[in-house]
């Protein structure tokens, strides 16, 4: 429910009205509103443009809170399906293209290595193998989550890579350090193996709930839905360009006394004080906000400093035309994977057999991310970035790399750690961090009167 619907209910029953203020870092001119919910429009055509942050939802369980928010914003009208898979998706790895259809046939054979890399110990394709590991945990939590999370806290402490080399699921056994490096390779992005065996679990279920469940977008790109959440609000409470700087816990000198308030913003306060404040920043934009005189507890202030955040580099290019879709057969949707720099390519799902030709040609996790993103903000870097890219495409899709740079129009690139507002594109909890630090990072601080929010706040974290 929103703070106006709130707000109506509480004028009607002659109770008070919740009073707010929204700060907001960026200025009115750039991204207003929206955060990670970020719509880079290369123009105003309809389908010009590709997603920053957050840019597909699963209707799963997990998810169904956001569903009833996009219910509850009437954007049924906006939601149009996403695409998530098609036989004929292309996987290059080791200089060698298969389809999804060929990968699995060559399974069905027995062929567990088609494209070559010669790693022993391949008893299954690289899901089934991986499921082997994670599966017990995965169908635990989709049967009651509450004991499945505590049978999954009971392993907190591995990371993904430990737990497969060091323990292994029962009935399973472990395997070697270079069979999870090949599992990791064809599943996740460089690195992320070394992060919390809890968070590799949750994100399965976020990708691949074991119910077949609908995928959707948002037609316009996801900063319309905080552009409709921003019309159920009074917008002039709305205050854009007003950083953070600091917290600092105030007296009110009335019965009963000490009640705690905050005050915000440099000392003396440019703000008037305030009886609470929720907090949505992430905690690397966090760090940045003095908060000394808060008596902030150390667990808190260790949180707020170790928990991890994922890199994550998207790069959009804007082409001349929807050249993917003259392909034989044509790519409408999915996404092509693999080993060499741009790792993912998301084809889009919106704007299908039109003329508006935007692509998310890169998009990247972890130190394939940081490695990407370093060649970002200066012109002759990410001119070496593009073409590398570029050639990629071209090799996967057998194509002419200089066809395709004929075709380039404009591109964008986006490393999110690189972004002072958010300093990581999502929250993406490292070994034991669950279990320790996540409950710390959730409580309330200054005598309950300072609240924290975000995707960081749950155990369902991160944005797909």
């Amino acid at each position: 429910m929103t703070l106006e619907k709130i707000n109506s209910s509480l004028k009607n029953a002659n109770l008070p009205l919740i009073e707010y203020e929204i700060l907001e870092a960026e200025s009115a001119d750039g991204h207003p509103i929206g955060g990670r919910l970020w719509t880079h429009k290369f123009s105003n055509s309809k389908n010009d443009y590709y997603d920053r942050g957050a840019m597909r939802f699963p209707d799963t369980p997990p998810m169904q809170p956001v569903m009833r928010l996009f219910r509850e914003l009437k954007l049924e009208n906006v939601m149009i399906p996403y695409i998530p898979t098609i036989d004929d998706n292309i996987n290059f790895f080791n200089n060698n293209i298969k389809t999804n259809t060929q990968v699995a046939a060559a399974a069905d054979m027995g062929e567990f290595d088609p494209f070559r890399t010669w790693t022993r110990g391949l008893t299954g394709t690289a899901k089934d193998m991986y499921y082997a590991q994670i599966g017990p945990f995965r169908k635990a939590l989709v049967e009651n989550f509450e004991k499945g999370w505590r049978m999954l806290m009971k392993y907190d402490a591995y990371s993904t890579r430990g737990f497969m080399t060091i323990k292994g699921s029962d009935g399973v056994g472990t395997y070697s350090t270079k069979v999870v490096d090949y599992l990791e390779t064809f599943g996740a992005g460089s690195g992320m193996y070394d992060q919390a065996l809890s968070e590799a679990v949750l994100q399965s279920l976020d990708f691949d709930y074991p119910d077949d469940v609908n995928w959707w977008t948002i037609q316009g790109g996801s900063a319309v839905i905080a552009e409709a959440m921003a019309k159920n609000i009074d917008t002039t409470r709305i205050h854009n360009g007003k950083r953070v700087t600091g917290l600092w816990p105030a007296i009110k000198w009335t019965f009963p006394l000490g009640t705690g308030v905050i005050s915000l913003n440099p000392f003396p306060p440019t703000m008037p004080i305030v009886k609470g404040v929720v907090s949505s920043i992430p905690w690397g934009a966090f760090r940045m906000v003095d908060t000394s005189w808060c008596n902030l507890s150390w667990d808190f202030q260790t949180a707020a400093r170790c928990l991890n955040y994922d890199p994550s580099t998207k790069v959009g290019i804007k082409f001349k035309e929807r050249w993917w879709e003259t392909l034989d057969p044509p790519q409408k949707g999915d996404v092509s994977n693999t080993d060499r720099p741009t790792r993912v390519v998301v084809y889009p799902s919106y704007g299908i057999d039109g003329t508006d030709a935007t692509i998310l040609v890169s998009y990247t996790w972890a130190q394939d991310a940081l490695r990407v993103g370093s060649f970002a903000g200066n012109e002759e870097k990410e001119k070496i970035m593009l073409k590398v890219i570029l050639k990629d495409l071209a090799d996967m899709r057998g194509m002419d790399e200089d066809d395709l740079s004929e075709l380039l129009v404009s591109y964008d690139i986006w490393p999110w750690y690189s972004y002072e507002n958010a300093v990581g594109a999502f929250a993406y909890f490292g070994p034991g961090q669950f279990s320790t630090i996540f409950t710390n990072s959730t409580k309330p601080a200054v005598m309950g009167r300072l609240h924290f929010a975000g995707e960081a706040t749950s155990v369902w974290n991160g944005c797909v």
